[in-house]
């Protein structure tokens, strides 16, 4: 058994890998309330234990949210060991018995999965060996290059950073980023208010003060990630040719899948978790924004530019390219952003222009 120094729940998973992958000796062993003490990481299998934020003299049951908390921590570390830059893609809860305990221990094994998944089951236990909660976790993987390389860690394109606009600063930035977190990790019907006004730091009430409850909170999310793509769009569909617009609009989706992944998933999986209400609004925000590629194709085809084409369709497939590359990673894990774009902008354009 390989054994390493503790990891607390704020230290990144992939470092926890390193130093296990490098000790020599045992590490001392930490009380269990001194945070997630890995065990054994290999890339098939890591074992870890941890003690639960609500101690077994409370009575209260072990939170799903923490069992969720330990259960990406084991995982994340085994994806580190196997060399892999994966990113969250989702995480289902199979089986959950919460119960008082004093300790947890866990293992996570990495699973058969299609070609650009990581898949981990993690199994969790108190500490009288019962078990508390199953849980699957798949993630996206952009390498799967088995361990790191210090010669190749620069063939991979750099990842676009976020633009000014994109940094929480407002406090309902920051609550909708939370938001995504929580809802990410949890889905929207297991996510609460209390966990996201600790995510944000805030006090209940206060996050209460800002936003009316969690149905409120979903459709802002929506709304909020809506609102930065049109925005994207705008910039750029004017002042060219209807080719070079459209060229120009599917490389601004483009980044902005590649920068909002993980709140691209909760738009496609949380959209029946809306109000009835909320849903329709969100449609017709929807539908303006495939409008304005529909308005670039019309402008093309009225110019004799693009085919005679019926530009509903048309938009709606541009529209999708973006969200291909946000949500099938497992696809597309090994393909560089810009040779993907070239090929989606040449598809696109294939179609569109005059011969």
């Amino acid at each position: 058994m390989e054994e390493a120094d503790s990891v607390t729940g704020g230290e990144s998973a992939r470092s926890a890998a390193a130093t296990v992958a490098h000790a020599e000796a045992p590490a001392p062993r930490p009380a269990p309330s001194s945070g997630i003490r890995l065990l054994v990481v290999r890339p098939e299998r890591v074992v870890g234990e941890t003690a639960p934020a609500s101690p077994c003299a409370a009575r209260a049951p072990v939170t799903l949210a923490s069992l969720v908390d330990f259960a990406e921590i084991l995982a994340a570390a085994g994806s580190a060991a196997c060399g892999h830059d994966a990113v969250p893609f989702d995480i289902k809860t199979v089986s959950l018995s919460p119960r008082p305990a004093n300790r947890l221990t866990g293992e996570a094994i990495l699973q058969t999965a299609p070609a650009g998944l990581s898949v981990w089951m993690v199994t969790i236990q108190d500490d009288h060996e019962r078990a508390i909660a199953t849980i699957v976790l798949t993630y996206a993987l952009r390498t799967a290059v088995g361990p790191q390389d210090p010669a190749s860690a620069g063939e991979d394109p750099p990842r676009v950073p976020l633009a000014e606009e994109d940094k929480p600063e407002t406090p309902l930035d920051r609550i909708l980023a939370a938001a995504t977190d929580v809802i990410a990790r949890k889905g929207f019907a297991q996510a609460t208010m209390r966990e996201i006004a600790e995510a944000t730091g805030m006090h209940v009430p206060t996050l209460y003060a800002h936003v009316k409850g969690k149905d409120e909170l979903l459709e802002l999310v929506y709304a909020h990630e809506m609102e930065r793509l049109v925005s994207r769009l705008e910039r750029v569909a004017t002042g060219a040719s209807a080719t070079e617009r459209i060229r120009r609009m599917m490389e601004a989706a483009l980044d902005v899948s590649d920068e909002r992944r993980r709140q691209i998933g909760i738009l496609n999986r949380e959209l029946k978790s809306l109000r009835p209400e909320a849903r329709a609004r969100m449609i017709a925000r929807y539908r303006a924004l495939v409008g304005r590629y529909e308005a670039v194709i019309r402008d093309g085809v009225a110019a004799g530019e693009f085919h005679d084409i019926e530009p509903l369709v048309a938009a709606n497939f541009l529209d999708m390219i973006g969200d291909i590359w946000a949500l099938r990673q497992f696809f597309f894990s090994e393909t560089p952003r810009d040779a993907y774009l070239e090929a989606a902008v040449a598809f696109a354009l294939k179609g569109l222009v005059r011969d």
